[in-house]
C-alpha cells in the first residue's frame, strides 16, 4: 500500500486536494540536442581557389585531364609513341552566399530554463554544415547528371 505522503494521489501532497500539489515535476536545466546527421558532402568533395588572380563573383577552376590508360605491355626494342596532352576543362564557380539568423529576445535570455547564447551558436554552426552540405550535394548531383 502506497504511502499517503508520498504518493501523487488526488489526496496527497502531490494533487490538486489536502497537499494542494506541493510535489511538482522537475525539470533539468541542461538541455540536450537531438541526434543529428554528420554532413559528409564536405569531407569528400572540398576544393578553394588556391591562386586566384583577381577577386571577383565568379571564380574558375581548371582541372588536368588524365591520359588514357596504357593497357599494352612495352617491349625492349620499340619505342612508345608520344601521346599530346589533352586540354584541361574548366569548372566555373559563381559565389552565392547563404544563412539564417535568429531572434534572441530579452525575455528569452531572462526568463529562460537554460543559457540560450551557446545553444544558439550550436545550432546556427550547425544549421550553417548541414546547409553547405546540402548545397554541395545539390551541385555534385547535377555535375553527375
Amino acid at each position: 500500500m502506497a504511502n499517503s505522503y508520498v504518493s501523487t494521489g488526488s489526496s496527497s501532497l502531490g494533487g490538486t486536494a489536502g497537499g494542494a500539489g506541493l510535489v511538482q515535476k522537475a525539470y533539468d536545466r541542461l538541455l540536450e540536442f537531438a541526434l543529428r546527421a554528420e554532413p559528409l558532402i564536405r569531407s569528400v568533395a572540398d576544393k578553394r581557389p588556391a591562386k586566384q588572380a583577381i577577386p571577383g563573383s565568379t571564380v574558375v577552376l581548371q582541372r588536368y585531364v588524365d591520359l588514357s590508360a596504357a593497357t599494352t605491355a612495352l617491349t625492349e626494342d620499340t619505342d612508345p609513341d608520344a601521346v599530346a596532352m589533352s586540354t584541361p576543362t574548366s569548372v566555373t564557380i559563381t559565389l552565392a552566399e547563404y544563412g539564417n539568423s535568429v531572434l534572441v529576445t530579452r525575455a528569452l535570455e531572462l526568463f529562460s530554463l537554460a543559457d540560450v547564447d551557446p545553444a544558439i551558436a550550436n545550432i546556427i554552426a550547425f544549421n550553417l554544415a548541414d546547409s553547405i552540405d546540402q548545397v554541395a550535394m545539390q551541385h555534385c548531383v547535377l555535375e553527375q547528371t
